[in-house]
């Protein structure tokens, strides 16, 4: 049991005494006494409800930073599937476009072969395969040309498939009479055709000229 000082005559009494036996003043504690009593159970209350307030706050935070952990580990992965996904079409594609290129590369460096060799030669040297030539024709008393025969020759080991020749007879003043068209057809490989060609009333002179040669054979 504790004593304490009466406020009135400041004897000492007990603290659990009612009032004071010397000058009968109630007992009653110093207000500053009892706000401390009061803070000293208000504090520990305070620091409970603000310890359970913490651990809430500390569980919502956890909780927060759990999904936005599972939300950005969703996203790489879906992100690294799409990317996959799309490469793969890419790949197929490039390698399909490699083999067309290496097929082409290599059909480009593919040397010629000697037909083709031969084949270019003559194309480009034509004249010297096929050759032009008429017969010695005759010419009426009151003038005009009969019995023309023009003849192609195919020195090439190919065959013609056609060739347009124009005869142009002329008259004496070297003014041109009239043009007759020969069309020589399948002429063969090392072979020779020969056409006729429809007398004329007039002219003295003829001249043939080769315009057309087709030749598939040939490219």
């Amino acid at each position: 049991m504790a004593l304490i000082n009466c406020r009135e005559c400041n004897k000492e009494i007990s603290e659990f005494a009612l009032e004071c036996p010397q000058c009968k003043t109630k007992n009653t504690k110093d207000k500053k006494d009892e706000t401390r009593e009061q803070n000293n159970v208000e504090k520990p209350i305070q620091t409970i409800v603000q310890s359970k307030r913490k651990k809430k706050n500390y569980t919502w935070l956890m909780i927060m930073l759990l999904i936005i952990g599972i939300s950005i580990g969703a996203y790489f992965v879906m992100d690294n599937i799409s990317i996959s996904n799309s490469s793969s079409p890419n790949k197929s594609h490039s390698g399909s476009s490699d083999s067309k290129n290496s097929t082409s590369i290599s059909y480009e460096s593919k040397d010629p072969s000697k037909e083709d060799l031969k084949k270019k030669k003559i194309r480009e040297n034509l004249g010297e395969y096929v050759k032009l030539s008429m017969n010695n024709y005759k010419q009426k008393i009151l003038g005009g040309i009969k019995n023309l025969r023009v003849t192609i020759t195919n020195n090439s080991d190919y065959p013609i498939k056609n060739i347009n020749v124009d005869v142009k007879v002329y008259k004496m003043n070297d003014k041109l009479y009239t043009t007759k068209y020969l069309n020589f057809k399948n002429i063969p490989a090392n072979g020779q055709q020969v056409l006729s060609v429809p007398e004329t009333a007039f002219g003295t002179y003829v001249r043939c000229q080769v315009t057309k040669i087709n030749a598939p054979a040939l490219n």
